[in-house]
Parts: C-alpha cells; sequence; structure tokens
C-alpha cells in the first residue's frame, strides 16, 4: 500500500470514528494530531519518571499508566471500524496500535515498583 493509500485510509477511519468531522466537541483536528499529542504526552511522562526524585513516584507511574490506556482503548476502537466498517488496514495504523500496546504493557510493571 502506497504512502497516499494508507493517508486515505487513516482519513476514512477518522471519518468513521466522528473525530475527524468534529462530531466530539474539539476533535475537528483529526486523529493523527491527537495521536501525536497522546504519543508526546507519553513520552514526557516517561522522561518525568526517569528523574531521580520522581522515580519512586507512584502518581507518575499511574498517570502513564492511565494514559496509556486510554490509548489503547481509542486504539481498539478505531482498529475495530477498520475491520468492521470500512475493510480495510492501515499498516501506519496498526503500527501505531502494537506500539501504544507495548506501552501499556510496559507501564504495568512500574505501577508496581512505584510505592
Amino acid at each position: 500500500m502506497s504512502l497516499m493509500a494508507s493517508l486515505r485510509l487513516v482519513r476514512t477511519v477518522a471519518a468513521s470514528s466522528g473525530v475527524a468531522t468534529g462530531v466530539w466537541p474539539g476533535a475537528a483536528s483529526g486523529v493523527a494530531a491527537w495521536g501525536v499529542v497522546g504519543y508526546a504526552m507519553l513520552l514526557a511522562l516517561a522522561i518525568a519518571g526517569l528523574q531521580p526524585r520522581l522515580a519512586h513516584s507512584r502518581a507518575v507511574a499511574l498517570m502513564l499508566f492511565a494514559a496509556s490506556l486510554v490509548g489503547v482503548a481509542f486504539t481498539a476502537y478505531l482498529t475495530y471500524l477498520e475491520a468492521a466498517v470500512i475493510h480495510a488496514w492501515c499498516r501506519w495504523c496498526l503500527g501505531s496500535a502494537a506500539i501504544i500496546g507495548l506501552i501499556f504493557l510496559c507501564s504495568i510493571p512500574g505501577l508496581r515498583r512505584a510505592r
């Protein structure tokens, strides 16, 4: 699948979800922008958790877990739309789903370690 075909598929999924059409308040910027913001937030939380004074913070670990859980849930919804509504798969979307799934799995041990 070419890059242009992938972008058309992402737009179709976004339109099917209501995100790109503005059905959700403040969501007119589209799925890709939400993804960039979400991944940037996860990166900031992960870097904050590496700081010596926050390394054992339960709050940072919990925020990272909660944010990645929201990402997994939203990704599952978009993946459902790919399968059930538009009957097409986007490689970029599946790659992002794998990444957010790994981030979520990696956040679980942090909850146990933090006190």
